[in-house]
């Protein structure tokens, strides 16, 4: 939701959520600041032994909490659900019967208020330091980005992160029976990564680790930092920034993750559709390209290559196709893909390995990468369950980008529905005027038969910038 507002001495140009009364991401007059998401490891499991409702501490057997949830539908009896819960978080079974179940628990449910109340002060901060002590005191994880009207930018990280014992890094289960594996307590604030005005003058959040930032290592499972790397590029290009160059780096769609990909593929390329395709590939992932397309018809193949025969093709299949471990976490697995030596690679050669997934789709005929990669706008009450003509659904959309580019574009399907990593926010700060420039996908209505339900589609396509100024 995109709102402004305006009062005697000042103003705020604000992005808002349903039902939060705060200022997420936008400006006021004197600061402007944004966000992506962290990949702080912040949800721990605990194996609990238990047996009669309770659970195993040591020697000594502990009550579990019982909490009743009764869901009353409209068309259907009532679903009543026991959850069991103890200091570990909400049991994953029943507890009522011997054996051993997975109990797990997130640090943002510790949360609420003090988010709240730190956010409300973001209406008349002034200065990007008073920005870091707000945002770093935010119970969910995120990267926050500042600048002020004097020039000053910053990067806060927030959350809560817990403080773990030295030999358990969180990444899996431990016994809940064992003492030494409770949470205690959690990292102070000031101590997870963050940075005021950088000697470079740039400061870039994509999903990447940014544990160096900090004393703590919050990150142990980032996203690729091929993003953060070409964005680092452009911006270091040259000392003259303004909105047009911003909006030009929200578009961007090279992929250096193609790039040093086809560093080793291209001396493996023989012929056909998809060697043809990829030879002279400007590793660009726009509308029109049949190279982004045949790029990932042989990266989705190689994956099962090189991982199925030790894992099972049909659990690659599953990884790549209904889940988001490949999308999430794809350049853990690059550097298994792209390793000269590897245990993965058994008795082949890298160069085997890739030119069996080669092979596997080299007379696959590719289609421009925006009829493969594309999405529908559903209405959500009804889940594209209307029929099209009836207008409360959009698409199908080409989406351009991938998952290595700047513009993100990147579509799969997890929990057994349709999402993507794609920008449906766009905004850029220009702080030596009082506006703020965005791209919101959709429309500033929910309505159907609102002029405004879908008036923002083309242009967010298009990557045209609106101009928001405050209110007279």
């Amino acid at each position: 939701m995109e709102q402004s507002f305006a009062w005697p001495g000042g103003y705020a140009i604000l992005m808002t959520m349903p039902g939060l009364p705060a200022p997420l991401v936008g400006r006021n007059e004197h600061l402007s600041w944004g966000t992506t998401y962290t990949f702080m490891d912040a949800i721990d499991s605990w194996v609990e032994h238990r047996r009669d409702g309770k659970f195993r501490r040591r020697d000594t057997w502990v009550d579990f909490d019982q909490r009743v949830e009764t869901i009353k539908r409209k068309k259907g009896e009532p679903i009543v659900e026991t959850f069991w819960e103890n200091h570990h978080g909400v049991l994953d079974g029943d507890a009522t019967a011997e054996g051993y179940s997975l109990a797990t628990r997130w640090t943002g449910s510790n949360g609420g208020a003090q988010s709240i109340n730190k956010l409300l002060s973001m209406w008349t901060a002034r200065t990007v330091p008073e920005g870091m002590r707000a945002f770093c005191e935010v119970e969910s994880s995120f990267n926050w980005i500042f600048a002020d009207s004097t020039g000053d930018i910053g990067y806060q990280m927030s959350g809560l992160m817990p403080r773990r014992s030295d030999d358990w890094s969180g990444f899996a289960p431990r016994a809940g029976w064992e003492e030494r594996f409770d949470w205690k307590g959690f990292v102070n604030p000031e101590d997870l990564p963050q940075v005021h005005n950088p000697a470079d003058g740039i400061i870039v959040t994509a999903n990447q680790d940014l544990n160096h930032l900090g004393s703590a290592n919050p990150i142990n499972a980032p996203m690729g930092d091929y993003r953060a790397r070409r964005i680092t590029q452009l911006l270091k290009e040259r000392d003259d920034h303004d909105v047009g160059s911003f909006r030009a780096i929200q578009m961007d769609t090279f992929s250096i993750q193609a790039a040093e990909f086809l560093e080793v593929l291209r001396p493996l390329l023989r012929t056909g559709p998809i060697a043809d395709a990829l030879r002279d590939w400007d590793c660009q992932y726009d509308l029109q390209s049949i190279g982004a397309t045949a790029f990932e018809l042989f990266y989705t193949e190689l994956l099962v290559e090189m991982f199925g025969p030790a894992c099972g093709v049909p659990v690659i299949d599953h990884l790549r196709d209904a889940t988001g471990t490949f999308i999430d976490f794809y350049q853990n697995f690059d550097r298994v893909l792209v390793a000269e030596s590897s245990p993965w690679l058994g008795e082949r050669t890298r160069n085997e390995v890739w030119g069996a997934a080669l092979a596997s789709v080299a007379d696959r005929v590719p289609e421009p990468w925006g009829k493969r990669n594309h999405l529908t706008l559903t209405n959500m009450f009804f889940g594209g369950k209307l029929p099209r003509f009836l207008g409360f659904d959009r698409g199908p959309i080409p989406i351009r980008g991938g998952r290595a580019t700047p513009h993100q574009g990147q579509i799969y399907r997890a929990g057994e529905r349709l999402t993507s990593f794609t920008p449906s926010l766009r905004l850029v700060a220009d702080m030596s005027a009082p506006v703020l420039h965005t791209a919101l996908c959709g429309g500033p209505s929910d309505r159907r038969f609102s002029r405004w339900y879908t008036s923002g589609v083309d242009g967010w396509l298009a990557g045209r910038l609106k101009v928001r100024k405050p209110p007279k």
